[in-house]
């Protein structure tokens, strides 16, 4: 690089971060998302796009002034810093103490860089950082560049990884201001929370949805969804039929909640005329795993064999994403209950699996080190509906030797003795709000 471009580089700095200087701090959703700072790590967020991971970086800088911590902020996808390489990167606290006269250089310092990802060389700056004592850094991008697989590469275990999701009911009602202070609730709250709870379900938790109309929903929604397909997916990895792609993905929200097979998937594919292998479809099921639009779920064995060859079931991130994009969203209420719930679990435990038993029963989910077994039902007012979903727990918490699972539905409540224990029905409303108690 040229001194001139250096220089030109400094001026901006000074630019941006003057404006974050007298910029009215815009009011966020306070998040209660666990993270720790360890000596010589960074914490990385990573999640889908526009689930609130710059907005949270917004709230760890309010939690390190609190600490009487200097904080530098940036985010780097900005148009004046186009061609900015790591080789520059240094130039940005000779402006930040001038733009901040106040600030000592020799106070503890925290970087928070938002999309730093974009910068070439990106890593080698990080580590650079995390070797100067009292300092800390937290790092936010787009998951198409933040890829575990990158980071555990790039960072060699520099870092902590943390999972940033759309908000889940709790958050959902606290961005509307309506979240109880204690529960239970009297009959007159219960139904104000339902109510909440069904729109909920429907339209899912990404922050800019929310108290949006349906149209302005489902037209955000989608342009979410191509960019996501575009930029995560298409351009990353360099695929050389976008059509394919497209129509892959569409064909997997279409089967959120459901089994699946590679072959089958291999086949619905090719009987639209798109010439696709089966190690492509599984290529393919990576890359958008990796982007946080889906999520395969294995069926538990203590085989791994058994694990991938058995049909695995897939969810998608969100409940709003999936009535964007998948027609007649009132025959899938069932179906979006258990994306619901599966998403509700899996920001608490990453051993999830679903569980057959011996004679074919299936339950939806099991946590095998938190000792959780979950089934999903939107009603149990059918005879016939009960008994099956109550044998699946029961045998399987005989196999598993578990004293107790939860039964979760839309709206009924009550606990059923077993042989193997005790069953819990619990409305699923309930279980999203007392985020521990009924998990736990």
């Amino acid at each position: 690089m040229a001194i001139l471009d250096l220089m030109e580089y400094a001026g901006i700095f000074i630019e941006i971060l003057s404006e974050l200087r007298d910029r009215q701090n815009p009011s966020f959703q306070w998040r209660n998302l666990h993270y720790e700072v360890l000596p010589k790590k960074a914490v990385i967020l990573k999640g889908v796009r526009r689930s609130g991971k710059s907005t949270f970086l917004q709230q760890i800088e309010e939690t390190e002034r609190s600490q009487g911590r200097t904080c530098l902020s940036m985010n780097f996808v900005d148009e004046r810093l186009a061609g900015l390489t790591a080789k520059e990167l240094g130039g940005i606290f000779d402006a930040f103490y001038l733009v901040q006269r106040d600030a000592s250089p020799d106070a503890p310092l925290t970087l928070l860089l938002d999309e730093i990802q974009v910068i070439n060389g990106w890593e080698a700056f990080v580590d650079r950082q995390l070797r100067i004592k009292d300092r800390r850094v937290f790092i936010t991008g787009s998951s198409a560049k933040l890829l575990s697989g990158e980071i555990a590469t790039t960072m060699r275990g520099r870092s902590l990884s943390y999972e940033v999701f759309p908000f889940n009911f709790g958050e959902y009602l606290d961005y509307l201001g309506l979240r109880p202070a204690k529960l239970p609730l009297g009959e007159e709250p219960k139904a104000a929370i339902k109510a909440q709870f069904y729109s909920y379900l429907f339209e899912g938790g990404f922050p800019e949805t929310i108290g949006r109309s349906r149209t302005t929903q489902v037209q955000v929604l989608q342009e979410y969804f191509d960019v996501l397909l575009l930029r995560d997916v298409i351009e990353r990895h360099n695929a050389s039929s976008p059509v394919v792609v497209k129509r892959f993905l569409s064909l997997m929200i279409h089967r959120f909640a459901s089994t699946y097979t590679v072959n089958r998937f291999t086949e619905q594919l090719r009987s639209q005329g798109l010439g696709v292998s089966k190690s492509h479809v599984s290529e393919m099921i990576e890359w958008f795993h990796d982007a946080y639009a889906i999520f395969p779920l294995s069926m538990f064995s203590e085989s791994l064999h058994k694990q991938n060859t058995n049909p695995k079931k897939i969810y998608a991130i969100d409940n709003g994403l999936i009535n964007a994009m998948v027609a007649g969203r009132n025959k899938n209420e069932g179906r979006l209950l258990e994306n619901l719930l599966f998403l509700e679990l899996r920001r608490r435990y990453a051993d999830l699996y679903y569980y057959k038993t011996k004679d074919g029963y299936e339950v939806d989910f099991y946590s095998p080190r938190s000792e959780l077994l979950v089934q999903v039902s939107w009603s149990l007012h059918e005879g016939d509906t009960r008994k099956r979903e109550l044998r699946a727990l029961e045998q399987a918490m005989e196999e598993l030797k578990l004293e107790r699972a939860l039964l979760v539905t839309a709206d009924e409540s009550s606990t059923f003795k077993v042989n193997a224990g005790t069953i819990q029905i619990v409305p699923a409303w309930q279980c999203c709000l007392e985020e521990e108690g009924v998990f736990t």
